[in-house]
C-alpha cells in the first residue's frame, strides 16, 4: 500500500469518528454530544472571534510557563454572557498561582466574601455553573460590578440558573492583543476530577476553511543535535524525535492558535499523538507536563528561538517523540477543531 493512500485511510477514519474520542470514554459520563452546546457569547456579531485556545502555551508574567486551559471568546465590553447549561450558580473573585508543570492552584474567594480583599480585582471575576453531571463550566472576565439582579439574588442563595440565561456582561480588558482590543471571556469546562475539557468539542462548530499550516520540521538525534527536514526528505540515521512548528488560524486569519491535534504516524501503524480535540489529557487520561509538549527553545546556528505565546508572539514548537524502532515512510498530521488537516511526509531508512 503507498504511503498516500494508507494516509487517506487514517484521515478517512477520523473525519468518521462522530463520537467522544475512545480514549477518553473513561471520563465522568455526561449528557452534551459534540457541538451540541451554545458559545456564551454571539459569535455571529462583528469582531467576536477565538483568541487563545485549551492547548495554547501561555507566558506572561506568573513566572512559568503555562496551558491556556480553556477557550478566550474575543468580544466587546458590556456584550451580554448566557448561561450555556443549566445548573447551580456561584461567584467570586480568583487568582492563580503557577505550579511550574503547565498548571495552576487557584485561589477563590467567594462573592459576600470578598469585600475588604486587594486580591479581589474586578477583571478577575468568575461565574460559574455546576451541571447535575458534576462538570462546571466557568466564565471568567464578567463585570462584576453588573451582574443582573435576579443572578445575584440566586449567587447569594445558591441557587439554580437556566441554559440562555444572561448571566452578566463583559468587562473591559486591561491588555490589548496584537494591536487590538482583548475584551473577551475566558470559558473553561471542567470534569468532576478536575480535567480541563476541551469548550470547542462541546459548543457549536464555528466555520473555518483554513488548514493549519507546518512552518517548519526537525529530527533530533541521540546526542541533542537538530537537523531540519524537509518534504521526501530521506533520514539515515536513528533519531529520537521530532519538533514540529506549526500554528492554526480560523476564517478570519487574525489570531494565531495551537493546532490541538498533531500525529507522527508510520505506514507501519506506529504512532504518537497528542490528541486535545476533547480534553487536556494524555492517553493515559491525566494532564500532562508542558515540556511534554512544547520544546522550551530550539537552537539554530547556536541562537536560540523560543516557544512564545503572550498578547503579541506566538511561535510553537511541539515535540513528538519517535517510537523504539520505527523507520520507513512517515507522515505528521496536523488538525485543528472543524478537521482541517496539514501534512508533511519523509522517510526514515532502516
Amino acid at each position: 500500500m503507498s504511503t498516500q493512500k494508507f494516509l487517506n485511510q487514517y484521515l478517512e477514519s477520523q473525519r468518521l469518528l462522530k463520537t467522544t474520542p475512545s480514549i477518553f470514554k473513561t471520563f465522568p459520563p455526561h449528557p452534551f454530544t459534540k457541538h451540541s452546546l451554545h458559545w456564551p457569547v454571539d459569535l455571529s456579531l462583528r469582531n467576536n472571534r477565538l483568541g487563545n485556545l485549551l492547548a495554547q502555551f501561555q507566558s506572561y508574567y506568573y513566572g512559568y510557563p503555562y496551558f491556556h486551559g480553556g477557550v478566550d471568546i474575543i468580544s466587546q465590553a458590556g456584550e451580554p454572557v448566557f448561561a450555556t447549561v443549566d445548573g447551580k450558580i456561584e461567584a467570586g473573585f480568583y487568582n492563580y498561582v503557577a505550579s511550574g508543570n503547565g498548571y495552576f492552584e487557584k485561589k477563590f474567594i467567594p462573592y459576600g466574601e470578598h469585600k475588604g480583599k486587594e486580591e479581589a480585582r474586578d477583571q478577575y471575576f468568575e461565574i460559574a455553573i455546576i451541571h447535575k453531571s458534576g462538570y462546571r463550566f466557568e466564565f471568567h472576565h464578567i463585570d462584576p460590578n453588573k451582574i443582573p439582579n435576579d443572578i445575584l439574588i440566586k449567587i447569594k442563595s445558591g441557587g439554580s440558573i437556566k441554559v440562555g440565561e444572561i448571566i452578566g456582561y463583559v468587562i473591559p480588558f486591561h491588555s490589548k492583543t496584537l494591536g487590538e482590543n482583548y475584551d473577551h471571556i475566558h470559558y473553561n469546562i471542567i470534569s468532576p476530577s478536575g480535567i480541563k475539557m476541551n469548550p470547542e468539542w462541546f459548543s457549536q462548530l464555528i466555520s473555518d476553511r483554513v488548514s493549519p499550516k507546518i512552518s517548519a520540521l526537525w529530527v533530533m538525534d541521540t546526542q541533542g543535535q537538530l537537523t531540519p527536514v524537509h518534504e521526501g526528505f530521506q533520514l539515515s540515521f536513528n533519531p529520537t524525535e521530532f519538533i514540529v512548528e506549526s500554528f492554526d488560524q480560523k476564517d478570519d486569519l487574525f489570531y494565531f492558535h495551537q493546532p490541538h491535534k498533531i500525529t507522527l504516524l508510520f505506514e507501519s501503524g506506529q504512532k504518537t499523538e497528542w490528541n486535545f480535540s476533547y480534553a487536556l489529557a494524555d492517553e493515559n487520561f491525566m494532564p500532562p507536563n508542558i515540556f511534554d509538549y512544547f520544546v522550551p527553545f530550539i537552537s539554530i546556528n547556536h541562537q536560540k528561538i523560543y516557544t512564545e505565546g503572550d498578547y503579541d508572539h506566538f511561535r510553537f514548537f511541539n515535540r513528538l517523540q519517535i517510537p523504539p524502532g520505527a523507520s520507513g515512510p512517515f507522515s505528521i498530521i496536523i488538525e485543528d477543531a472543524h478537521g482541517n488537516t496539514a501534512k508533511f511526509s519523509a522517510t526514515i531508512l532502516p
